[in-house]
């Protein structure tokens, strides 16, 4: 019976409170406060409405004995207040009416003297007696409601560029008792969602600039909330996944990117509002990265596109000259240089061998990249530094100059690699035909100072005589392999690297020893593997792919 009285009850203030605006009830609560006195204190009371929903109460505690006063004055919205905790108590020989603010948020402005400002969780109203108590705790609950109204309703703004113009506009100067922080935000005019906001820090006749590049499509919005330090409160923005994407210099010098960024307001009324614009821009923005990415046609687009972004990245003193060459398979050129040395490094790769979940934009200190790996961490990345091969890799990085550069380019590079897996290899011709094209393939192949001079024999439609040399400065061996081609498990025919060298191996069915094999011309155990080596991934592919359509047909 209780519960259902405390529904009606509720619904009745609701029904109430709609009929009435926030002046009207302010007024009434105006008229029933009152001068309150007990045996040390008397205590005048006065409340005005800031704006709607936003109340000032103000009261003055003078001591009877010697007439010192103390003014204390509170701001606050009713909208922060929770309307079940409204009531009235005795407190030794006064009767107060309590205000408590929802989960304890230091939302109430309390300033003591004009002067000290600090901010509570509530906030107590002195009564006559009871009945005025009873009075006070009706209208205060009835205010609850038109109040959060009147915050939902408050700001009206639809439109991206709507929430922008009021950032702009709405984000200034905050001017505390012994500091300031003067703001600025300004629209990017490539990026409609990219901001730049600055804050000068003004204390002690010192002042220090911090400049904050960000994209709000970076920013997560459940992130987003209010924190009361002091006497002022920040709204704190961190970005989605805590990557470091938020640009930032102190006083023109750039420093390492960060996870997250604050903006001050001297009120919580203006903190909330900016938080309210903050979460409805974000999900605005969202599209706006989305839709800055070219809808390219083919690979060669794509590539070009990305090459623009590269192109010439420069970080504090080091300058970084990029570019890929080529289609699905592409050779990618990158020049690192630094006030005393150059390094020039080259990437040979497919993108049909490269992870699509796996491209992903990042920042290291100061520098933004996009890092493009193989799938399974397959190390297929030819890679040369400064004219010397290196071991095989399994990934690259770009380096940009701007977090969106990356962030499309990332998108273009899972668009490039979706075209390329698409792409077949299509190898035609007679069972005869594709042996001829393998035996041709097969060839000699140098890697440093090691040759190998392998040849592949056709001894008949199934048997194939497999020969091959390996010469160093010091010394040479040869192998030769004698096979079926019945043999060979086309299922677990693969290519794969290993340091500098690219090979194709070829498995026995059931990995049985049934492959004949000389070593120097003495003959050797039966074997059940056969490496042939290649020139390059490429040419492995190709190999590879020769014999499964041989062996399949």
């Amino acid at each position: 019976m209780a519960k259902k009285l405390t529904i009606l009850f509720s619904l009745f203030l609701c029904v109430y409170a709609s009929a009435q605006t926030s002046s009207s009830i302010v007024n009434q609560l105006s008229s029933e406060l009152q001068v309150v006195e007990n045996i040390k204190t008397k205590i005048s009371q006065t409340v005005k409405e800031v704006q709607p929903g936003l109340l000032q109460l103000e009261m003055t505690f003078t001591n009877i004995k010697d007439g010192k006063s103390v003014v204390e004055s509170y701001e606050f919205n009713m909208a922060d207040i929770d309307l079940n905790t409204i009531r009235s108590f005795t407190n030794k020989d006064v009767i107060q009416v309590q205000l408590l603010a929802a989960k304890k948020q230091k939302v109430i402005k309390k300033t003591t003297d004009n002067t000290k400002v600090k901010f509570e969780e509530e906030v107590f109203v002195y009564a006559k007696n009871i009945d005025n108590g009873r009075n006070l705790v009706d209208i205060f609950k009835s205010l609850v409601p038109v109040s959060i109204d009147i915050v939902e309703k408050r700001l009206s703004l639809k439109t991206f560029q709507d929430h922008i113009d009021w950032l702009v506009n709405n984000v200034k100067t905050v001017t505390l008792e012994n500091k300031q922080f003067v703001q600025k935000i300004t629209q990017n005019s490539k990026y409609a969602s990219k901001l730049e906001f600055s804050v000068d820090e003004v204390a002690n006749q010192k002042s220090v600039n911090t400049t904050y590049v960000f994209n709000l499509a970076n920013i997560n919005p459940n992130s987003v909330f209010a924190e009361v330090k002091g006497d002022f409160i920040e709204v704190n923005l961190d970005t989605k996944r805590k990557l470091k994407t938020v640009k930032t210099l102190v006083a023109t010098e750039q420093k390492d990117y960060k996870n997250n960024l604050s903006i001050y307001c001297e009120s919580i009324e203006k903190s909330r509002d900016l938080q309210k614009v903050l979460k409805g821009i974000i999900a605005l923005a969202e599209d706006k990265i989305e839709n800055a990415v070219p809808k390219i046609k083919n690979v060669s687009e794509g590539l070009a596109n990305i090459n623009d972004y590269i192109k010439t990245v420069t970080v504090n003193n080091v300058a970084y000259n990029q570019n890929i060459v080529g289609d699905c398979v592409a050779t990618i050129n990158l020049k690192e240089s630094t006030p005393s040395k150059t390094t020039d490094e080259s990437f040979t790769l497919n993108f049909k061998d490269l992870a699509k979940n796996l491209v992903k934009y990042d920042t290291s200190g100061k520098n933004v990249y996009v890092e493009i790996q193989t799938k399974g961490g397959k190390n297929f990345l030819k890679h040369v530094v400064n004219q010397e091969l290196k071991n095989y890799d399994k990934s690259v990085r770009f380096e940009f100059s701007e977090v969106e550069d990356a962030i499309i380019s990332a998108k273009l590079f899972e668009t490039i690699i979706e075209k390329c897996e698409a792409a077949e290899t299509k190898l035609v011709g007679t069972k005869k035909d594709l042996l001829n094209q393998v035996k041709s393939t097969i060839k000699k192949v140098t890697i440093n100072t090691l040759t190998y001079e392998q040849s592949l024999e056709i001894q008949d439609n199934n048997i194939l005589l497999f020969k091959s040399t390996e010469v160093t400065p010091k010394n040479s061996k040869s192998k030769v392999y004698e096979f079926n081609m019945k043999d060979i498990n086309p299922a677990n025919l693969n290519f794969n690297t290993s340091g500098t060298t690219v090979f194709v191996t070829l498995n026995t069915n059931y990995s049985e020893k049934i492959i004949k094999y000389y070593e120097d011309g003495a003959i050797k155990n039966y074997q059940n593997t056969i490496d042939i080596q290649a020139t390059d991934i490429e040419e492995a592919r190709l190999i590879s792919d020769l014999f499964k359509k041989i062996l399949n047909q």
